[in-house]
């Protein structure tokens, strides 16, 4: 744990440093889907991507969002747990808009991927997953906690 007022301020930079950095990927990365999805569905350009469409740059950029989002918030929960004593850093407004941000994100590939049942299906079958990848380690730690 971060005790004195020096220390808390550098901890406070390397967590801020280090979410930037991974929001900065997230959204270079599905900038890039982004461009990459206008030169496939743009007519006057040939195919200079290959066998790739845009159902499979939609499928990819739901997946890294997924894992992206799955990262930062690993990132900010080990941030808050292990050196803010569950206090200042990442608290439920910074976890709604992470999963907000992800969760647009997520939609709008997944519509241009698939029919828009099978959009509404996917996007539910990601929230269960993402529901029990941060149920696990969540449960430990609150088992650790009552513990010490």
């Amino acid at each position: 744990m971060l005790i004195e007022d020096k220390d808390k301020l550098q901890g406070l930079g390397t967590y801020i440093d280090g979410k930037m950095k991974r929001y900065n990927l997230l959204f270079a990365v599905n900038g890039g889907a982004f461009a990459l999805a206008k030169l496939l569905f743009d007519p006057k350009t040939e195919n200079i991507l290959g066998k790739l469409t845009l159902k499979h740059l939609a499928i990819g950029a739901v997946a890294f969002t997924f894992l992206m989002w799955f990262d930062i918030w690993l990132w900010g929960e080990n941030m808050r747990t292990g050196y803010f004593n569950d206090k200042e850093v990442f608290q439920w407004r910074g976890k709604a808009i992470l999963s907000l941000l992800a969760s647009l994100l997520i939609i709008g590939w997944l519509l241009v991927a698939l029919k828009t049942m099978w959009a509404i299906i996917l996007f539910t079958v990601l929230l269960i997953a993402g529901w029990l990848l941060l149920y696990v380690p969540y449960k430990k730690h609150q088992a650790l906690r009552r513990v010490s």
